[in-house]
């Protein structure tokens, strides 16, 4: 029925001896795959993978990643780069309305603020019709808008620091598992 890869790959994988036996096993089961493993003579549901850089090891049963250390760090603090992104970008929240923080909202909100400090500079104070992330519109004067861009900045440096301490703590890891604790969480 196999060829030799094939029956010792098989036989290996699910863990039996012979063609019979493994066709037998293979009849019993709902759907033949990779998700069983015989453990002695008791049939066993393997578990999930952990990540997607494990691999199982079917002699001792168990997912191993296969990556050094220094692979996992550099995995980990992407994964944190990622989501320090995520909260760079999301919506911010001020007295005048839900902002949105995408770069080019972030921009919009730089360019707003310089328009009114020049206006105002100029002697011709002004206001600007902003549009909210739930597409609202508010009317801010140049100080207002002063303040929602001081807290974009503080939600900015908030996310940097904390980057600069996850990135920290991941380099000083001596283990997988230390690597793996470091998680960017919610920000308060």
């Amino acid at each position: 029925m196999f060829d030799d890869n094939t029956t010792i790959t098989a036989y290996a994988h699910y863990g039996v001896d012979d063609e019979d036996t493994f066709l037998e096993l293979c009849r019993s089961l709902p759907i033949c795959s990779g998700d069983y493993y015989l453990n002695g003579n008791v049939l066993v549901v393997r578990p999930q993978s952990p990540n997607a850089h494990c691999c199982w090891d079917w002699a001792n049963k168990v997912w191993m990643d296969p990556r050094t250390l220094d692979q996992m760090k550099a995995a980990q603090w992407e994964a944190i780069k990622d989501a320090r992104w995520d909260y760079l970008t999301s919506p911010l929240v001020t007295p005048y309305g839900t902002f949105d923080c995408s770069m080019a909202a972030q921009t919009n909100i730089t360019n707003a603020i310089m328009l009114l400090q020049n206006l105002a500079a100029l002697g011709t104070p002004g206001s600007v019709n902003f549009t909210l992330a739930d597409n609202t519109t508010v009317n801010l004067d140049a100080a207002q808008m002063v303040q929602v861009g001081l807290l974009m900045g503080a939600q900015v440096q908030e996310a940097y620091d904390r980057g600069i301490a996850k990135r920290a703590v991941i380099a000083a890891a001596t283990t997988a598992a230390g690597v793996q604790a470091v998680t960017w969480g919610p920000m308060p």
